[in-house]
Parts: structure tokens; sequence; C-alpha cells
């Protein structure tokens, strides 16, 4: 398995960093003045079944709660619930990370990335195992 720098592949950290970061750029450019993590929260809250505390536990690694906040200083959120405005908000956002979605998916199927998800999921269990954390990565895959 060592065997990728032989043939002038880059490694998996390379790309993992550096999807992420286009993803993120992609982001800032559809989503004006919002964050990923703002489109996160306010897509969880769409569907409606959970509280604030479930969104906090939906979103994983990162903390929602500043999110959260800032959602409702700007009149999106109230109670943990989506304001009319922040409905709105959403039905706008659904369609520009839609699009994104569709440009990061051109050109690769389905089983593709079903098979790459699977891949990265059991690559970051035999690491939190490896750490001895609680291993989260598979259940999410």
């Amino acid at each position: 398995m060592s065997g990728y720098m032989e043939v002038g592949l880059r490694p998996i950290g390379y790309w993992l960093k550096h999807l992420d970061g286009l993803i993120e750029a992609m982001f800032v450019a559809a989503l004006g003045d919002l964050t990923r993590r703002h489109w996160q929260v306010l897509n969880v809250l769409a569907s409606g079944t959970l509280d604030r505390e479930g969104v906090a536990g939906a979103l994983g690694p990162f903390s929602a709660e500043g999110v959260v906040g800032d959602l409702e200083r700007r009149g999106l959120v109230d109670g943990g619930a989506l304001t009319e405005a922040g409905r709105v908000e959403h039905a706008r956002l659904v369609v520009e990370v839609g699009a994104v979605r569709e440009l990061v998916m051109e050109g690769v199927g389905a089983e593709e990335y079903s098979v790459v998800v699977g891949v990265l999921g059991r690559m970051a269990g035999n690491l939190e195992r490896g750490l001895g954390l609680e291993t989260e990565a598979v259940g999410r895959v």
C-alpha cells in the first residue's frame, strides 16, 4: 500500500485538504455572507426534526452553538426553529448548494462516490481506533 509515491500519486492528505479548501471556496462564492456551517445548521433545522441540542449532535465535530446564535441575530432562526426569513433563505441556499454539489460530482458516478466515502470512513475508523478514540467514522459513512 505504500507504493502510491512510486507511481507519482499525491498522498490522500493532500487531496483531502485540497478538496476541502475548494469546497469551502465554492461555498463562500455561492452563499455570500453565510458560511458552510450556516448552511449545515439551516438545513438540519429545516428538517424540523431536531431542536437546538439535536443540531449540535447532528453536526458533529464543530460547535453549532455560535452558528445558531449568529443565525438568530440575523433573524433566520428563533428558538431553534427557522423563521419565515430563515425558510426563504434556506430555499435559496438549497439551489446554490445543489449547484455546488452538481459541480463537485461532475464525472463522478454514484458507485464511485459510495466507494470513496466508504474507504474514507474505514480509514478514519482505523485512525480513531489507533488513537484509542471511540470510533464514530464508520457510523457516519
